[in-house]
């Protein structure tokens, strides 16, 4: 490692994109030959032919060959205590995967036993496979057959799902060899998901993460330092990755400050930056993108409910009272009516006001009667 005048140690950082669309599920490269790297990552993992080594005994104390086998990104099959026989004869003719044998109830360095450790089930056999990237438990296996099929699934080292700072730090930074995948969407489509899986298949000794840049971004993007790296921008369905390379990297304890980030080869062109170790702005981050705000729908108008239907009694009744309703009005109108016209008649009655004496004459025969009085 490069020291400045002042007795720092730097680390130089390179990083270009590599990006894949949805519309064609192609590569485009930008500084990352993924076509022919994907092509050979393909048959990478082979079984058949044969080999001299066979299980290897792991000691639970030893912490070395511990690291290696959980976390220097070698494949390796273990089997705990007895070792079942199709197990060693799988063993002896297996390519690109180690196999082992530990006790897994004796205690570890940290004080708990592998079982404690992995979460795995006590059950007989234990067999499972670390792959530098997730341990993971094998089901009863009762052929060779039937146990290289779990192998095969079991070795594929898919990008871990990134979430927060935490495991971003616990699950990349904190390896020699990380490359972040900047998702563009909450998924990966299918091309690109096999071709990130060909990729961590091929380079064992890379750790692969996967993280939504719909949801989070990265802190120096979008800042000098991305523009330097050659970040490209966020934009909804392309994916990008960035590569992170912890030069300092001592076991499982590394120095933030001489992380470097680069795509390709660290050592190319002027897409290097130099980062100190006292330098903390340069720490990568996660950072939660600010989305807008929809607003609410506006709810439905509430509608009536719909009658019930009713029973044959309830509907005669109610036809009932409705036909006495319309009785009962049908009454009130003709008793209230305020004129009711009749035919004239001899009989009828005239009433005449005199303004004088205020005498009322109230039938024809008094007229008569008023005449003969005048004459007198």
């Amino acid at each position: 490692m490069a020291r400045s005048k002042k007795g720092k140690s730097v680390a130089s950082v390179a990083a270009t994109s590599a990006t894949t669309t949805k519309s064609d599920g192609k590569w485009k490269k930008y500084g990352l030959g993924a076509g022919g790297v994907v092509l050979a990552a393909v048959g990478a993992l082979v079984f058949g032919g044969g080999k001299s080594s066979s299980v290897i005994r792991i000691d639970p104390e030893n912490e070395s060959m511990l690291r290696r086998v959980f976390f220097s990104g070698e494949v390796w099959a273990v089997a705990c205590d007895e070792v079942p026989p199709h197990f060693e004869a799988v063993a002896s003719r297996t390519f690109e995967m180690q196999f082992g044998a530990v006790d897994c109830k004796a205690k570890l360095p940290s004080g708990r036993t592998t079982i404690q450790r992995w979460k795995l089930k006590d059950t007989k056999p234990v067999i499972f496979v670390a792959n530098g990237v997730q341990t993971t438990q094998l089901p009863s296996c009762r052929s060779e057959y039937d146990l290289i099929r779990e192998l095969r699934l079991a070795a594929v080292r898919r990008p871990f799902d990134v979430r927060n700072q935490e495991t971003f730090e616990e699950r990349c930074l904190t390896k020699p060899k990380c490359l972040l995948i900047l998702r563009g969407g909450a998924e990966l489509e299918a091309a690109a998901a096999k071709s990130f899986d060909a990729l961590a298949g091929a380079h064992v000794g890379t750790t692969f993460a996967s993280l939504d840049a719909a949801e989070w971004r990265l802190s120096f993007e979008g800042f000098e330092l991305g523009d330097r790296l050659r970040l490209r921008r966020f934009e909804p369905g392309t994916h990008r990755a960035i590569y992170f390379k912890n030069n300092g990297t001592r076991a499982i304890s590394p120095k933030w400050g001489s992380l470097a980030a680069f795509l390709d080869d660290v050592n190319r062109g002027d897409a290097t930056v130099v980062l100190e170790d006292e330098d903390g702005d340069h720490r990568p981050k996660l950072v939660k993108r600010k989305r807008k705000r929809q607003p609410k729908p506006k709810p439905p108008p509430k509608q009536d409910d719909e009658p019930k239907p009713l029973s044959p009694e309830e509907a005669e009744k109610l036809q009932r009272e409705r036909e006495q309703r319309r009785r009962d009005q049908m009454a009130r109108e003709t008793a209230s009516s305020a004129f009711v016209a009749e035919e004239a008649s001899d009989e009828d009655v005239v009433v005449f006001e005199d303004d004088e004496d205020d005498l009322e004459i109230q039938d024809l025969d008094d007229i008569q009667d008023l005449d003969d009085d005048d004459d007198e």
